[in-house]
């Protein structure tokens, strides 16, 4: 792994003509338990050399929404070409990582289940405000993740397969997945590896984002068909929790309620198509480009 974040960071010396190292921006904030957890992985990624670290986790609840945690607060998006992450020029990727579980506990098939991720995925690629095209890439297999490492889940695996992975179900006793959250987003951005200070490759006064892998909780009945409730002993809807997701991992973050929005941090029933708040906060990441 140190060889290849090694050889990246080299063609994107030559690339970009440098690191690109953003001042020094901390300003940590959201819930307390969570920013420390975030501390405590990356002290374990900085030793080993890596050249990404936690930057935010997000969360999707029922009843009282749970405070988000972010280690600075600046926007942060994927650069286009970026050698550190495999990218594919403007296109952002994404996987279904079906190796622990991507069917729901509901017992909707694995097919089923991940054409509502990929129908989530195409809300977001169709805003006019998202500059970058969104791509499916198939699962090659292994492990594709690194969060649930931490989470006493997986081992740690390689995390660049796709820019965002979808990395299943998992269950409650899953550290942070309370009895009320419905799902998180876990986003990286790239650092540079002496210092650990955020980067900006091309210089667009945001963080360079290096990876979001999202996972879902399997205490809750799930359901495809858009019928899902609000009440925890009531189906939730797979796409709609997706879609919430996702916007995260685009950098949208939450919106109090109201007004109305798919990225409302709490969740009140079915929301298959972004509201204009969704489209607004995805034009203040993307519409400066």
């Amino acid at each position: 792994m140190k060889c290849k974040w090694l050889a990246g960071l080299v063609l994107g010396i030559l690339v970009f003509g440098g690191l690109g190292v953003v001042g020094r921006v901390q300003a940590a904030a959201g819930d307390t338990e969570v920013l420390q957890l975030m501390k405590d992985l990356n002290d374990i990624l900085k030793p080993q050399w890596l050249d990404y670290r936690v930057e935010q986790i997000e969360f999707l609840t029922l009843g009282k929404g749970r405070p988000a945690a972010r280690l600075h607060q600046r926007d942060f998006r994927w650069v286009p070409g970026d050698p550190r992450r495999d990218a594919e020029g403007d296109t952002v990727t994404y996987l279904v990582d079906p190796s622990w579980g991507a069917m729901t506990s509901s017992g909707a098939s694995q097919s089923d289940t991940e054409a509502a991720i990929d129908r989530a995925m195409a809300h977001w690629a169709a805003s006019g405000c998202l500059e970058q095209t969104v791509a499916k890439r198939a699962y090659p297999g292994g492990d594709v993740t690194i969060f649930d490492y931490f989470l006493d889940r997986g081992d740690f695996g390689e995390p660049f397969a796709a820019d965002i992975v979808h990395a299943g179900w998992l269950s409650e006793d899953s550290g942070l997945l309370g009895p009320g959250v419905l799902g998180i987003s876990v986003t990286f951005i790239f650092v540079d590896p002496e210092t650990g200070e955020p980067t900006d490759l091309d210089g667009d006064q945001r963080l360079d984002t290096a990876l979001n892998e999202i996972y879902y909780n399997d205490r809750f009945d799930w359901v495809l068909s858009g019928a899902g409730d609000a009440r925890p002993d009531l189906p939730v809807d797979v796409e709609t929790v997706v879609l919430h997701e996702a916007g995260h991992a685009f950098g949208v973050g939450h919106f109090g309620s109201p007004p109305q929005a798919v990225m409302n941090p709490v969740y009140t029933g079915p929301r298959r198509e972004l509201y204009p708040m969704d489209h607004a906060g995805l034009c203040t990441v993307w519409g400066s480009w």
